[in-house]
């Protein structure tokens, strides 16, 4: 199998940001639980991207960084619950990869700095489509299943079907949302109104502003979303960030993870889900047709 050049160079990106993540974790840490107190003393608002991965949660922090009025720091994170930052760091620690991703360091210093910072916070995080999202996540983090290129679709291809046989049993959306969002933050999204035709609601409580997004509407629905969470009258533009296709795993996702069909039980019984029937009440029979074998 011919690698592309550009493959090459992603892989070699990946691998040289686990070197340095491994060997160089506590000084990363130190630096940055520096830099982020500075932020924190001296900051009366700020943003925080809160969620479970895969969710074009890049895209979002890239587009609001870029925004001219704004005017707050802006922080991408996808665990603050320090029992599963220990947990996740164990589990990356454990896999190929032998090495957690730098958002478990973030996490964790913004973790010791929340509690006591006065200011107010605006909230984000946003839901996708379940299987597509997983399949996604499982490519994104495929380092820690094979650490080479030339094995990639073969070892992929067992990873998910494992991996999807143990969302059948549990989204890992109602883990993250319970122990993340519900633990942390109190806020329970199934008390949400979330209306699938508007694709996303927002809730203010005292200095917390929450808004929740569909990356499904995030085209046509991100600039009134950004608006009327931040009440600023200008146009948000949403920029295209941390796209797959840049990805040195990018052919293994297409002809292993989008190739993917399962059976109609368990496209049905992810279906059923709380969090499909809350979130994609509109969506079932697209999500069916997509999946099912």
């Amino acid at each position: 199998m011919k690698i592309s050049n550009s493959r090459w160079l992603s892989f070699s990106k990946e691998k040289a940001k686990v070197f340095i993540l491994r060997y160089f974790s506590d000084l990363l840490a130190w630096i940055d639980r520096r830099r982020l107190k500075s932020i924190f003393d001296n900051s009366d608002s700020m943003v925080i991207i809160y969620t479970i991965g895969k969710v074009a949660s890049t895209a979002v922090y890239d587009s609001l960084i870029a925004h001219p009025k704004l005017n707050k720091p802006v922080f991408h994170i996808h665990c603050l619950n320090n029992g599963r930052i220990i947990e996740q760091k164990a589990y990356y620690k454990g896999s190929k990869k032998k090495s957690f991703p730098f958002h478990l360091i973030r996490g964790q210093v913004i973790s010791e700095f929340l509690p006591s910072y006065k200011g107010k916070v605006f909230l984000i995080t946003l839901v996708r489509e379940p299987i597509a999202r997983e399949l996604s996540s499982l490519f994104q983090d495929s380092l820690n299943f094979s650490t080479s290129l030339k094995s990639l679709n073969s070892e992929m291809s067992k990873v998910v079907e494992s991996k999807f046989r143990a969302m059948v049993n549990q989204l890992p959306e109602d883990e993250w949302f319970s122990r993340e969002l519900l633990e942390v933050f109190d806020i329970d999204i199934y008390n949400l109104a979330f209306e699938v035709s508007k694709g996303y609601c927002i809730k203010s409580d005292g200095s917390l502003i929450f808004g929740l997004i569909r990356l499904e509407n995030l085209q046509d629905r991100f600039d009134p979303f950004c608006r009327e969470l931040f009440g600023i009258n200008l146009p948000f533009h949403l920029v295209n960030s941390n796209l797959g296709e840049d990805k040195f795993y990018v052919n293994a996702y297409h002809e292993v993870g989008l190739q993917t069909k399962f059976s109609s039980e368990d496209v049905s019984s992810i279906l059923n889900t709380k969090f499909v029937k809350h979130f994609y009440s509109d969506l079932t029979e697209v999500i069916k047709s997509r999946w099912e074998r």
